[in-house]
């Protein structure tokens, strides 16, 4: 991508699948986020790309608000649900 004087950022920005698609969008993060916790501090070109991209993310912080608090109070197993969530999307970055 340096010969051609494009950014990995760039790249997926003018990427109109990725652009119209939140879903996408957001596994691309998650999956960048997963190389560069994998690679241990490694460098190749190929973690260089995922950082780039990974910290191009503007996507901030994500409160989820339910009227059940985790495991200690629930009814319907939806605070347990959201807890269980939130520590899923935590891992992956």
């Amino acid at each position: 991508m340096d010969k051609l004087n494009i950014s990995f950022k760039e790249l997926f920005v003018n990427n109109s699948k990725l652009a119209n698609n939140a879903v996408m969008s957001s596994r691309l993060i998650g999956m960048t986020g997963y190389l560069i916790k994998q690679a241990g501090g490694q460098v190749s070109p190929t973690i260089r790309a995922a950082q780039a991209m990974h910290d191009s993310n503007k996507l901030g912080p994500i409160i989820f608000c339910t009227p059940e608090l985790g495991k200690w109070s629930t009814v319907g197993g939806l605070g347990v649900m959201v807890d269980e969530l939130s520590v899923g999307l935590a891992d992956l970055g």
